[in-house]
């Protein structure tokens, strides 16, 4: 069993040393550029010219990623330059810095002819871009977050953070400007945290020759912090007393202090002796009074339909629920005051 596994790991082998090099690299997108990377140092540049015009076709087969397709340009219009053909490499590399206008050339790697050419192509293309923003958690207190911006041009560059959907935002530079630059921006907007949400870095520029360009990238702001408390609701009017008495209750207890009274008057004639004479007058005070009672109720509740002690007691639920909100307002502020800033980058398009 053993020698037949090995026997077909070598018979495998055997099969893909008798492939082409050139061949196997056609697989996806990054072998093909790794190939012709080899063949440009070899200075086989016609064969890489191949290779790169291969990537770049509409007709291939694989995907090409915006940075694969940048790196073919740079490489094509570099072969080019190489090969004498000035025009058509400025135009490639014209064509990679549309796309990232922070390719460059790396005077250790490219000569000084395809520098030349790129030097140009840059001269007759203004782009401007910013780099995207990494994931990133922040104190918006005492942090501040790095945004690299370039153009490839003196031009007057505008770079603002924008919420989608605005047409204006928090202008972080505006001014003359070229090549590479940082600005950083402490995720406020007037002193304040930035809301939750989906904003954009936004690049414009303008030269003197009336050319634009302008590019763009959207990230997600999140908020990281304790868990809010919800404060209470006011009270509505099924939970609080009646602040003032009903009209029925004037007549109620008009009603009460006469039922009394009669209570008071029927009493001495009750049972199956009879009290004495004495008794009488004390339950004909007893019901005086009593009637009394219940007219001087009937008039003050008339005179006085506010319910002075309801009210007391609905105050003072009001006081202690007012109470109970300020100090969740407060815990939520302390919350909000220990906040951090979250970015969450977005997916960019080929």
């Amino acid at each position: 069993m053993k020698l037949r596994v090995t026997l077909l790991v070598l018979l495998a082998a055997l099969a893909l040393a008798g492939v082409p090099r050139a061949a196997r690299a056609q697989a996806n997108t990054a072998e093909t550029l790794t190939e012709a990377s080899r063949l440009y140092d070899d200075l086989q540049v016609e064969r890489a010219v191949v290779l790169l015009r291969r990537v770049l076709s509409p007709s291939s087969p694989f995907e090409v990623s915006r940075e694969q397709r940048v790196e073919a340009y740079v490489y094509l219009g570099a072969s080019l330059a190489i090969l004498g053909q000035r025009d058509s490499a400025v135009t490639y590399f014209r064509a990679a810095l549309e796309r990232d206008p922070f390719a460059d050339l790396d005077p250790a790697r490219f000569t000084a002819r395809e520098r030349a050419a790129f030097a140009e192509a840059r001269q007759r293309t203004l782009a401007v871009g910013s780099r995207p923003l990494p994931a990133r958690r922040f104190d918006p207190r005492t942090e501040q977050v790095p945004i690299v911006f370039v153009s490839t041009q003196p031009a007057t560059v505008r770079v603002e953070v924008r919420s989608l959907g605005d047409t204006t935002g928090v202008v972080l530079f505006d001014r003359e400007s070229e090549g590479v630059r940082e600005v950083a921006w402490n995720g406020t907007v007037d002193g304040a945290p930035v809301a939750a949400g989906r904003y954009a870095i936004v690049v414009r520029a303008s030269n003197a020759a009336g050319d634009t360009d302008s590019s763009s990238f959207a990230f997600t702001i999140a908020h990281d912090h304790e868990a809010l408390e919800d404060t209470l609701p006011d009270f509505h009017d099924g939970e609080l007393l009646a602040e003032r008495w009903p009209a029925s209750a004037a007549n109620r207890d008009l009603g009460r202090g006469l039922a009394l009274a009669g209570i008071a008057l029927v009493i001495p004639t009750l049972g199956s002796g009879h009290l004495d004479e004495t008794g009488h007058p004390l339950a004909r005070v007893a019901a005086l009074g009593a009637a009394s009672g219940g007219v001087f109720a009937f008039v003050q509740r008339r005179r006085h339909p506010v319910n002075t002690g309801a009210i007391a007691i609905n105050n003072a639920r009001r006081v202690q629920r007012a109470a109970h909100n300020a100090e969740v307002a407060r815990r939520n502020a302390a919350r909000l005051a220990a906040m951090r800033i979250v970015i969450i980058p977005e997916a960019t398009g080929p």
